[in-house]
């Protein structure tokens, strides 16, 4: 799930992809409220969505992992028609499943460029991007298990981006180095003793060094959240473990404005979203549980953006359960 100002009018609107439909837009209203759904066709089982700018044209596009498209599995690529509704979807192949996807500009040419995982092989397929809305075949680096989230940063401090990924199959996180033109060598492998869901980065301790967080679950009572502290050479040295349970998305956001980064966590069998607070040391506090009031689902993912235009940040929480989403708006505490 992304956030982005999709038509222009400068509110924030949010994607989903709907393993029914395609993806589902929703609009924001600029003061917490939201029109839809929306529904663009994206293939068959839509997984994961990317946003940005793929064609030049200054209007945020997307590209969608999908498991089958209408000639094979690989990225559908959905171009803005300039008032945040899409083009019919462009197949790009890639793997037979593609699962987490990811834009940036791996090679430096200025364009942006995608990295898609594989359910099945593990692999990540980088597929570079002409500046026009085309990509060209996919560049596939070996991976382990059945990947469940990615991030995209430079982590080893040489400009160059690189790749983390979390493993729910092979139960690990997994460090690419990127050498600057779309290559990447595995660099380093943390085993995380269970299953993973999503990756989120953000530096937590305030030392310039991106950090990563990473969910850990299927180990009842010791479900948690790892904390890996980046040591600026690529690799990465383990922190704190947070006891949260059934952890499915993530996101790292400063949620009370104290200038530390927090996490907001999207808890799968609970009905809720779980909030840790972060005190710039790299340790976060004891977990905020906020129920969803009438909502009752099974969040699974999560993402954040100012909706209602009083700078502070809120969050939406995508429902696997009921097919729903649900919008939080952040308001401050009487303690």
């Amino acid at each position: 799930m992304v956030t982005a100002d999709l038509n222009g009018d400068g509110h924030l609107d949010f994607v989903i992809p709907n393993a029914a439909s395609g993806v589902v837009v929703y609009y924001g209203d600029g003061m917490g409220g939201f029109s839809g759904p929306n529904t663009f066709f994206a293939g068959v089982y839509p997984h994961d969505v990317a946003v940005g700018d793929f064609n030049g044209d200054g209007k945020p596009d997307l590209a969608v992992a999908a498991g089958i498209g209408g000639n094979g599995p690989g990225v559908e690529l959905l171009l803005n028609n300039s008032d945040g509704t899409f083009s019919g979807a462009t197949l790009y192949p890639a793997e037979d499943s593609p699962s987490q996807i990811a834009a940036a500009d791996f090679n430096g040419d200025g364009k942006l460029d995608l990295a898609v995982t594989d359910n099945l092989s593990g692999n990540v397929d980088i597929l570079l991007g002409t500046g026009t809305g085309a990509f060209g075949p996919p560049a596939i680096f070996p991976g382990t298990a059945i990947p469940a989230g990615i991030v995209v940063g430079d982590f080893n401090g040489d400009d160059k981006l690189d790749l983390a990924i979390s493993n729910y199959g092979s139960q690990d996180l997994r460090i690419l180095q990127g050498d600057g033109n779309g290559n990447f060598t595995t660099i380093h492998t943390y085993p995380l003793g269970s299953n993973a869901s999503e990756v989120a980065m953000g530096d937590f301790n305030h030392d310039g060094r991106l950090d990563l967080a990473v969910g850990v679950f299927n180990i009842y009572p010791n479900n948690h959240v790892a904390i890996y502290l980046g040591n600026g050479d690529g690799s990465f040295t383990p922190g704190q473990q947070i006891s949260v349970e059934d952890t499915a998305g993530l996101v790292a956001v400063d949620l009370n404005r104290d200038g530390y980064l927090d996490l907001a966590i999207a808890t799968f069998s609970f009905n809720n979203v779980t909030v840790v607070r972060g005190d710039g040391t790299g340790q976060f506090g004891a977990p905020l549980f906020l129920a969803l009031g009438a909502f009752q689902g099974l969040p699974y993912d999560v993402a954040t953006g100012d909706f209602n235009g009083d700078g502070k940040p809120d969050l939406v929480l995508a429902d696997y359960f009921n097919g729903t989403a649900v919008v939080a708006l952040s308001r401050r505490c009487s303690h």
